[in-house]
């Protein structure tokens, strides 16, 4: 049988007068009575969180903070890897196209020696613009592989791709240290 509150038995208290003082501010605050705050203080130290579950949840979170710190290592690794491959085929394009002015200079060049009556073998001058438009259909299609390669929506959808397999990784090591307690 619960005893009412009121009934049981008293206990004096004797305290300093600074803590009195202090657990006094601290029940005006919360609107409760000096009795009624000290009986609250006591009942949050022993309730709740024990310290065991406190200790447990610390370590359910680091592990998520160390599984969140691994993902956004492997992502910077992976951005930087990509990001070193486009400065790359940045790089292959630059000099792809620097090859395909060269070789419209030269095709222009023949055409004015063409029209300027400096060359007359017309047999060379086809041989030589054949030759020009097969290079520029190989830079062509380079220049095409390369910008295929490094598509910026691909590289998106990769870096989405990597952090949702990481979220699956993390919440699956969470649930693996927080098992469910069956009522």
């Amino acid at each position: 049988m619960a005893t009412d509150r009121h009934q049981a038995p008293s206990y004096p208290l004797r305290m300093p007068e600074e803590l009195k003082a202090r657990i006094q501010a601290s029940a005006s605050e919360s609107g409760r009575s000096l009795h009624a705050e000290l009986l609250a203080r006591l009942e949050e130290s022993y309730a709740g969180g024990d310290s065991e579950e406190l200790h447990l949840r610390i370590s359910r979170l680091e592990g998520e903070l160390a599984g969140t710190k691994f993902a956004t290592d492997a992502l910077l690794e992976s951005a930087s890897r990509r990001l070193g491959k486009m400065a790359t085929a940045y790089a292959t394009v630059r000099s792809l196209l620097e090859r395909m002015d060269a070789l419209f200079e030269e095709v222009a060049d023949v055409a004015q020696r063409q029209v300027d009556g400096d060359e007359r073998d017309l047999a060379l001058a086809a041989a030589r613009l054949e030759n020009a438009k097969a290079e520029k259909g190989t830079l062509d299609e380079a220049i095409e592989q390369q910008i295929f390669d490094f598509d910026e929506e691909s590289l998106i959808e990769g870096f989405k791709a990597a952090a949702r397999k990481k979220k699956r990784e993390v919440a699956k090591k969470r649930d693996a240290s927080n098992p469910k307690v069956s009522g």
